[in-house]
């Protein structure tokens, strides 16, 4: 019998702690605002930082798309059971 009481006190608070985190949730969007640079400098962080010079983009973007072609940076280390393949 304690059985059964201890896995209804805990499927009910398993209940009770899933219904709380779904008030609190919030829902953003991340699809506008984004801006995107090549470089790479640590003051980037800082947030007053001036990025007016970097290209508006939205999300998914790919940098990839903008510069010189490389297989080297295309490639994906897999396995792909079908064939035997290990690079796709």
């Amino acid at each position: 019998m304690n059985t059964k009481r201890f896995l209804c006190a805990a499927l009910g608070a398993v209940c009770y702690f899933a219904f709380l985190q779904a008030q609190v949730r919030t829902e953003q969007t991340f699809e506008k605002g984004w801006k995107f640079t090549r470089e790479d400098n640590a003051e980037f962080a800082n947030p007053g930082y001036n990025d007016s010079k970097w290209q508006n983009v939205t999300v998914p973007h790919d940098w990839a798309i903008y510069g010189p072609f490389s297989i080297n940076n295309d490639k994906q280390e897999m396995a792909i059971t079908q064939d035997g393949q290990t690079e796709a």
